[in-house]
Formats: C-alpha cells, structure tokens, sequence
C-alpha cells in the first residue's frame, strides 16, 4: 500500500513539479532570490509548507496514469486503490485492471525491514 502511494505521488509530481508550484506560489521575488543565491527565505517556505499541509488532499492520479507505473515496479495496485477508497467504488479501475495478479507481486522489504521501519516511525 505504501508503495502504491509513492508511485502516485510520483505521477502527482511528473504532472506538475513541486518546485515550480512553490515558487509559482511564492511570487517573483522568491524565484529570484532562488536563481542568484540558491536559497529561499526560509520563513516563506514555512509558511508555504504550512498552507501546502492544511489543504485537503488532491485527489489520486487516474487509474491510466498509475497502472503503468505499478506494472513497471512489479506492484499491485489492488492495495492501494482499497486504500484511497475501502468501497473499491472510487478505484474500480485499478482493481479490476489490476497489472499484478495476487500473489506475485515484488517483495519490496522483508518482515525485518517492516517491522525495523514502523520502529522507527513509532508504532
């Protein structure tokens, strides 16, 4: 599932670059402080940080923009569609089209590494 979350937020950011959004955002001044110094204030980019994480979630990437993106990582996209939506109904395409069949999906880490991560994450 995690997986599946990477691989659309990586369609998100092809679509449109994050940086390119902030900057759009920031105005004129911060792209060009950014092109003669290599930095933005870091202020203004707290401050877009916090308004970028109080917005409501964009909605997922379309199933035909992401179902070549888990077939290419060997990932199935099942998981992940029920969970964006449990129903299934919002996400039917990337249930039924599915590019892995169940079982033979790639590990991508072991049982150690799982658990070694939720450690870190704190549960």
């Amino acid at each position: 599932t995690a997986a599946g979350y990477v691989l659309a937020e990586a369609a998100r950011m092809e679509a449109e670059d994050p940086l390119r959004a902030l900057l759009r955002e920031m105005g004129l001044g911060a792209a060009l402080r950014l092109s003669t110094s290599g930095a933005l204030p870091p202020r203004a980019v707290e401050r877009q940080a916090k308004a970028m994480a109080a917005r409501a979630p964009a909605a997922p990437p379309p199933a035909a923009d992401l179902l070549p993106r888990f077939a290419g990582a060997a990932v199935p996209s099942t998981p992940y569609a029920y969970a964006v939506d449990i129903t299934g109904e919002a996400t039917v395409g990337l249930i039924e089209a599915d590019p892995v069949p169940p079982g033979a999906g790639r590990l991508i880490l072991s049982d150690s590494d799982w658990l070694a991560l939720q450690t870190v994450c704190g549960g």
